[in-house]
């Protein structure tokens, strides 16, 4: 069992160059940077197949819960405390 803080399976898609680190790895935790987010930490659950990009880049699509936000954006602060005010944003 996966602990999220959302609830939600997210997908990704990491663009890695030759001898730049490891591939992402199924029932692994792994730092990314996600923009509705900030940092997180995330937890690996599937990995897709990897597609060349360009002769030394590769992307690799893979499916994750966040399990934390290490460093949160404006964004993520934003929603957070609209949450926690019980506010809700009007727009118009």
């Amino acid at each position: 069992m996966t602990i999220s803080i959302d609830g939600k399976k997210h997908k990704g898609r990491l663009q890695m160059r030759f001898a730049d680190g490891d591939f992402p790895r199924p029932y692994r935790s792994l730092e990314v940077t996600n923009p509705d987010y900030g940092e997180c930490l995330i937890y690996v659950t599937a990995v897709g197949i990897p597609k060349w990009v360009d002769p030394l880049t590769v992307e690799v699509p893979y499916e994750y819960f966040i399990t934390e936000v290490t460093k949160p954006n404006a964004a993520y602060l934003k929603k957070r405390k609209l949450q926690k005010s019980g506010l809700k944003l009007v727009e118009g």
